[in-house]
């Protein structure tokens, strides 16, 4: 029956089933209770935000990172425009996001988040678990960065450079204006429309200078060991 009630249902199973780490069935629950949730709620209610959110995290969990991300796009569209930008919900989010990225190795991407996670928690009231987990991640993020990028290196200087800049503010810009052309998602969830990368496009875009940046500083170094 298409009621509330047993959209309610569907998504403590699949609650269980993802605390279990049984991600197939939780998926599943997961979905029904979208579904039923979209036809008698509404495509916007804020109780189908929350189970693209979970639905995000099974998929995460499953190292389905594109996926993932596009549920969570669709969560934080409707959530930016129900409770807007400095809501502990939507903070949420962008810890789920940050958590995903760093997992697949994509720092600056997961750097951003935090910072849009640690902005909303001096405006608003976070959960504790996750503020209690942000410096933690935020310092394996910032060694990821050391190790992989040579930007890394001056990273902690420039930290407060970054953010003085609107370097944060314009990932964060990019991944808003992602949510408000909405990603389609089928009612089976069994494929994402969008880039097989499951990065946002300024992402990819950074991902292209960081490149050329790594390969000048080669050229550079190069030269300094001719001129030796």
């Amino acid at each position: 029956a298409n009621h509330p009630a047993v959209a309610t249902t569907y998504y403590h199973i699949g609650g269980v089933y993802y605390e279990q780490n049984q991600y197939d069935p939780a998926v599943q629950k997961f979905g029904e209770c979208l579904n039923i949730r979209k036809a008698t709620l509404g495509p916007r209610h804020l109780e189908v935000a929350l189970a693209h959110c979970s639905i995000g995290a099974v998929y995460g969990g499953k190292r389905q990172y594109d996926r993932a991300l596009g549920h969570y796009k669709l969560c934080m569209d409707i959530r930016l425009e129900r409770l807007g930008v400095d809501h502990p919900l939507v903070a949420l989010v962008w810890w789920n996001l940050a958590q995903d990225f760093q997992e697949q190795q994509h720092s600056y991407e997961a750097r951003d988040c935090i910072y849009e996670v640690l902005r909303i928690s001096q405006i608003a009231h976070v959960l504790d678990a996750v503020v209690g987990q942000l410096p933690s991640t935020l310092q394996l993020v910032e060694e990821q960065i050391t190790t992989n990028d040579v930007r890394g290196r001056l990273l902690r200087k420039r930290r407060q450079k970054h953010l003085d800049q609107g370097g944060a503010a314009n990932f964060v810009a990019a991944l808003k204006a992602e949510c408000a052309k909405g990603v389609v998602v089928d009612d089976n969830m069994e494929s994402l429309k969008g880039d097989d990368s499951g990065r946002p496009p300024d992402a990819r875009a950074g991902g292209i200078a960081n490149a050329k940046m790594r390969k000048a500083a080669k050229k550079k170094k190069k030269a300094k060991g001719k001129r030796r």
